[in-house]
C-alpha cells in the first residue's frame, strides 16, 4: 500500500469510527435521560 492509501484508510475509518459514536452518543444516553426524568 501507498502512504497516501494507508492516509485514506486511517481517515475513513476514523471517520466511521466518530460517525459510529456520534451515533451511539446520541442513542445510548438519552433512554438514561427518560429513565432519570420518569423516575
Amino acid at each position: 500500500m501507498s502512504p497516501f492509501a494507508v492516509v485514506v484508510t486511517r481517515l475513513t475509518t476514523t471517520a466511521h469510527g466518530g460517525a459510529e459514536a456520534l451515533l451511539r452518543g446520541l442513542t445510548v444516553p438519552e433512554p438514561r435521560l427518560f429513565q432519570k426524568k420518569s423516575s
